[in-house]
């Protein structure tokens, strides 16, 4: 939603605004579980596995570690010295071992079904899914909590997805929002205008307002079927916005993306993947078409270790603005932008993860005043934890993210309407704070304080703005 807000805000202000005795195994594999499913796995944007805190700590659980392998060797029937191994194994990240104690456990009582449980969610992290598949089955037929079950009917879902050459997925967040400038107008009616002092008139500086809105994501792929398990990829994304007072600002947004998935497999490209594509969007502000763009992309992504991944993309687009009664001069932003990202996530312990990305956009108008280069750079910290109130519909965690961005916007000319002399300079910092509550598995409520602070060498464009965003997220 961010990166969306990004985008609306600056099309909007370029029109100027286990023991051996039997009776300690139900504990000591109940401790197991429990440490099992509270290691530090992040779904899709975090890598499994976790680093210790510092080198130091690392280097004492390998040398833990390999002393408990050890004694694996020497007192195999131990169903102490096992799980304690099986634990360890699954927090440096060793899966394969984790995997080879919980199968041995397995060899002194088949009936464990929690061990099988924890078995099938390794192999899944590990892409083996037929063995997933066989020991989430065999689980669900044993003796589950009402959570152990709820995590295998979890993963066998996913599994079934993953079987079909046909996927879908998507996210919706609707809600309702405060903001402090809804019309991002400067804050003091003292502007330029052909670079003398002039004065507007109180109904263009800034006004607050709230707004109901709705946001969402698709996401539908289709599976080649061949070695490299390359797909071919449709996007949707969708933004709409209704205000109570300046209704000039409703905001309607889509966008579509298609192209190929290629992953490289066979070229022996581990962890990478790039994806060509087309995208197309459509705008409008108020009741009018505002614009509506073509153009075309690429985006790659590449692991270089399990915590470290990086991304980045390039895209082309034409851009044609459309004239309407209250911007009789939307036109001049017809143009052509291209840019450049470069991202970077980090997963660190205890289910946190850290990204940075860069960008880079050249922007060019039919005027001169309309043509800038935009860069910047954002920051997120991540945290899943267990939240102060635990529904009984879910074991998710809740999510706190922080943000902080900082862009650069510099035209390449000035606008003679403003200033004939001084060129309009922008600098945007963007403080946010997200969090994510979970309800059931698949329903959340989402929430967002976020602060941007605009300078500019301009009057006319300085201003700042608060918003505070609640919904629910909905994700299937």
């Amino acid at each position: 939603m961010e990166n969306m807000h990004l985008h609306i805000e600056r099309d909007r202000r370029s029109t100027g605004r286990a023991s051996s005795r039997r009776s300690s195994r139900p504990f000591l594999l109940s401790v197991l579980v429990a440490l099992l499913a509270a290691a530090p796995f992040a779904a899709s944007a975090q890598t499994p596995g976790a680093k210790a805190d510092t080198a130091e700590d690392s280097a004492s659980l390998q040398r833990e570690f390999d002393a408990l392998f050890q004694e694996t060797l020497k007192r195999p029937s131990d169903l102490d010295v096992t799980l304690r191994y099986a634990v360890l194994a699954n927090k440096i990240g060793d899966y394969e071992a984790a995997i080879t104690a919980l199968q041995r456990i397995l060899l002194y009582n088949p009936a464990l079904a929690q061990a099988r449980v924890e078995l099938g969610v390794l192999y899944f992290r590990l892409a083996s899914y037929g063995a997933a598949q066989n020991y989430l089955e065999e689980a669900r037929n044993g003796n589950l909590t009402t959570e152990q079950r709820e995590r295998v009917e979890e993963y066998l879902g996913r599994l079934q997805k993953l079987q079909s050459r046909h996927r879908l997925t998507g996210e919706a967040t609707a809600g309702f929002q405060h903001q402090s400038n809804a019309n991002l107008g400067p804050a003091s009616t003292a502007v330029r205008a052909a670079g003398l002092p002039s004065t507007l008139g109180a109904e263009l500086v800034r006004k607050s307002d709230e707004n109901i809105f709705v946001t969402g994501s698709l996401l539908y792929s289709y599976d080649l079927q061949n070695q490299d398990q390359d797909t071919i990829e449709a996007t949707a994304n969708v933004y709409g916005s209704r205000h109570f007072r300046v209704k000039q600002f409703d905001f309607a947004y889509a966008e579509g993306t298609v192209g190929p998935r290629f992953t490289l497999k066979s070229l022996g490209m581990e962890g990478f993947s790039v994806r060509p594509f087309f995208l197309l969007n459509y705008a409008q502000l108020g009741d009018d078409p505002f614009f509506h763009s073509y153009g075309f992309g690429v985006e790659a992504t590449k692991s270089i270790t399990r915590e470290l991944m990086l991304r980045t993309s390039l895209e082309h687009r034409e851009r044609n603005f459309v004239d309407s009664p209250p911007r009789a001069t939307s036109r001049l932003l017809t143009g052509q932008t291209d840019g450049v990202t470069l991202g970077a996530q980090y997963a660190l312990p205890h289910d946190q993860a850290v990204s940075l990305t860069g960008s880079l956009t050249r922007i060019s108008g039919r005027a001169s005043s309309e043509t800038n280069l935009q860069y910047g750079l954002t920051a997120v910290y991540q945290i899943a934890y267990p939240g102060p109130i635990k529904f009984p519909t879910t074991t998710a965690r809740w999510q706190t993210s922080l943000g902080v961005s900082r862009v650069f916007n510099n035209s390449d000319a000035p606008d003679p309407s403003v200033d004939p002399v001084a060129k309009r300079l922008d600098r945007t910092w963007r403080f946010s704070i997200t969090e994510i509550v979970p309800v059931t598995t698949n329903i959340a409520v989402y929430l967002q304080l976020q602060r941007d602070i605009i300078s500019s060498s301009l009057p006319n464009f300085a201003f700042t703005n608060t918003s505070v965003t609640a919904g629910p997220r909905f994700r299937f």
